[in-house]
């Protein structure tokens, strides 16, 4: 099945194959769930393409494929500097120098 997952504070997120699998069977016990992809960064927003593979303990595999859709939900934040008053001596104006935050 296709998920949905967020980025986090550091822009990465990682996608389990059990968020993937809706209920993978086999008539022998599954020994592996896989994904060709797991984690995600600000490189993958959208919907990105991944393959689950099981496995059962007979080494027997199917594939299928799903949709991993990456958003980014936190704003950016800006950082601006305080107020500044500068007295302007003559028409030219002022010349005022800042330190960046």
């Amino acid at each position: 099945q296709s998920t949905t997952i967020e980025l986090d504070g550091s822009g990465n997120s990682t996608v389990a194959p059990a968020d993937i699998d809706s209920g993978s069977s086999d008539n022998c016990t599954i020994a592996d769930l896989s994904l060709d992809k797991m984690n995600f960064s600000c490189d993958d927003l959208g919907d990105n393409p991944v393959v689950l593979t099981v496995t059962d303990i007979y080494g027997n595999s199917a594939t299928c494929n799903a949709t991993v859709t990456v958003t980014d939900p936190l704003m950016p934040t800006i950082g601006c500097p305080a107020d500044i008053n500068a007295i302007a001596t003559s028409a030219a104006g002022a010349t005022v120098n800042y330190s960046t935050p």
